[in-house]
């Protein structure tokens, strides 16, 4: 995922963001300014920081990554 306001990078699926509209071609990605929902995949980073801006992201409930403070690293680990 390359975002020009908040950087992501996913090994798993191609997402292109403009940092309001982010669009899959493995998985439905539903996104707007306020809310991202993802459909069974996981958006996990590859090696690379994946950090949430002050919105909300859900997936259809195996994962759930929120709040503005919220960084999942494979590099750093931050909880």
């Amino acid at each position: 995922m390359i975002s020009d306001a908040y950087p992501m990078i996913s090994d798993a699926y191609t997402m292109i963001s403009d940092g309001y509209t982010v669009i899959s071609d493995g998985y439905t990605v539903i996104s707007d300014e306020y809310m991202m929902i993802t459909d069974v995949c996981m958006l996990i980073a590859d090696g690379y920081a994946m950090i949430t801006d002050r919105n909300t992201m859900i997936t259809d409930g195996y994962t759930l990554i929120s709040d503005e403070y919220t960084l999942i690293s494979d590099e750093y680990t931050n909880h």
